[in-house]
């Protein structure tokens, strides 16, 4: 990746006008995207348990298909997609 392309992406992302001084790595840079990925998902996952009519306790236990109080990938999947 070029340090334009880089630069373009650091602005893209952080919605800066100028990156004047800013020294950032590739591998920085994708971390920051994911770490805010990662917050973004979490966001909206809270606020779509929170608006959804089922109690969140109910959905779990649904999908808890071994019912060892853990939700394999699969389950939570489900659960996230039904939320």
């Amino acid at each position: 990746m070029t340090s334009e392309e880089v630069e373009y992406l650091f602005k893209y992302v952080t919605k800066s006008v100028r990156t004047i001084g800013v020294v950032m790595s590739v591998n920085k840079l994708t971390e920051k995207v994911y770490i805010a990925v990662d917050a973004l998902l979490i966001e909206k996952t809270r606020d779509a348990i929170s608006k959804s009519l089922r109690p969140f306790q109910e959905c779990f236990n649904r999908h808890d298909s071994n019912k060892d109080n853990y939700l394999e990938y699969g389950e939570l999947e489900n659960l996230l997609l039904e939320c």
